[in-house]
């Protein structure tokens, strides 16, 4: 007899729907469907208005939030000015960031191993912000 799969009722962790996943995916196929679409319109967006704000990119073009943030932590896009960005931290020391993971100090210091650590048991990873108005943050995209 055929082996029987099982799926798991997740949640995407950009749109917060519920979908039936085999366990590893964290995204919904619709999501997972426009990643390319969307950054390919973020990317026209912020040439074309280059002191745009996470939010109005997330209201303009109806991404989520967490759709952005990723695209900052896996740096092809940047926090133009560090001056009141509560959208993004450093996941080791909690200061603010430009984008990717972890600021240069904690860069410079962390190894490998606490690297792995700070990344993957972080509760904040898990942390979805809901409320995209108090994201004022302008963002550029990476050279």
């Amino acid at each position: 007899m055929g082996e029987h799969k099982h799926t798991v009722k997740t949640t995407c962790k950009f749109c917060r729907k519920e979908f039936d996943s085999f366990g590893l995916k964290k995204v919904c196929p619709d999501c997972d469907t426009n990643m390319d679409d969307w950054y390919r319109a973020i990317r026209a967006f912020i040439k074309e208005f280059p002191d745009t704000t996470v939010s109005e990119l997330c209201d303009t073009l109806s991404v989520p939030p967490a759709l952005i943030k990723y695209y900052l932590k896996e740096e092809r896009i940047e926090i133009k000015n560090n001056e009141v960005n509560y959208f993004l931290k450093c996941e080791k020391c909690n200061k603010p960031i430009t984008s990717g993971r972890l600021c240069p100090a904690c860069q410079i210091t962390v190894t490998r191993e606490e690297m792995e650590t700070v990344l993957i048991h972080n509760p904040e990873n898990e942390k979805m912000e809901r409320d995209i108005s108090a994201f004022h943050s302008r963002i550029i995209l990476r050279k």
